[in-house]
């Protein structure tokens, strides 16, 4: 009985030690497994180094601005900045900044730039939009003739550029015209508000009813000359003129004035 008790218990012994030795074992594997193992960290909800280019990203998306086509007529096509090709302008068509609006001979259209920004080009004019956000508006008129307007409470700062010449209307309501003869010449007329007026020679003031040509090849000035807009007689006051004067030689004809007075027949005459 004892020598059976005694290798019971030997073997006994036996077993825990051989299960002790496998689980020490085991954890060796496990831990140099962990060891190996890349360490993979979990991104970082609110990384504010990530979210920042996407936040500026997000708010120049929202400051950029869509301008419209709201009026045409006649032959107006636009140019997109993206593809350079050019199409049929239609109403309430968009524009943005690189896009050109242009008008065939007696075309006529109108592009609202924002709520207090207005664009009208003449025939045969061409305007390319540079820069279009709720901040800045910058057009460039590479030829013909353009009226803008702009009201008061606008939040954009405006620059209408000729090729030798910028237009910067000041702060508040403002509407001027800009004409581009040539390369080299170019015609300003202020009917309501103040601008100023930039070119490579330096800058000057035009405020409301004057008008200001500047001259000068590749941007620079050889005449500035500021004088008031030209006035025009009605054309129906103009007509009643020319009747009249095409009577007054059959009525002096008549009347028979004497020879002192034919001075008369003459200057009224040069009416026709």
């Amino acid at each position: 009985m004892k020598v059976r008790l005694v290798t019971s218990l030997a073997g006994l012994l036996i077993l825990i030690s051989s299960l002790a030795t496998a689980q020490v074992e085991d954890g060796s594997v496990q831990a140099e497994q962990a060891q190996n193992e890349p360490v993979q960290s979990e991104p970082a909800q609110n990384d504010p180094v990530q979210s920042q280019p996407a936040q500026s990203q997000s708010a120049q998306n929202s400051d950029t601005g869509v301008a419209r086509i709201s009026l045409i007529h006649g032959d107006v096509s636009t140019q997109r900045g993206d593809s350079g090709d050019w199409g049929n302008a239609t109403l309430n068509s968009p524009v943005v900044s690189g896009d050109r609006v242009s008008t065939g001979a007696g075309a006529r259209t109108e592009v609202q730039l924002d709520y207090a920004n207005i664009l009208r080009l003449d025939q045969n004019t061409e305007a390319n939009v540079t820069g279009l956000s709720r901040t800045q508006i910058q057009i460039q008129l590479a030829r013909g003739l353009a009226n803008y307007s702009v009201l008061k409470d606008s939040e954009a700062d405006v620059e209408i550029d000729a090729p030798n010449l910028s237009v910067h209307p000041r702060r508040g309501d403002a509407s001027f015209r800009i004409t581009v003869y040539s390369d080299d010449q170019a015609e300003v007329l202020v009917r309501r508000g103040d601008v100023d007026i930039s070119t490579p020679q330096g800058s000057t003031y035009v405020r409301s009813g004057q008008s200001i040509m500047v001259r000068g090849a590749s941007g620079i000035c050889r005449a500035m000359s500021i004088i008031p807009p030209a006035t025009t007689i009605p054309r129906p006051v103009s007509a009643a003129w020319e009747n009249l004067a095409s009577f007054m030689p059959a009525v002096l004809a008549i009347l028979q004035l004497p020879p002192q007075l034919n001075g008369i027949r003459a200057e009224h005459s040069s009416f026709r």
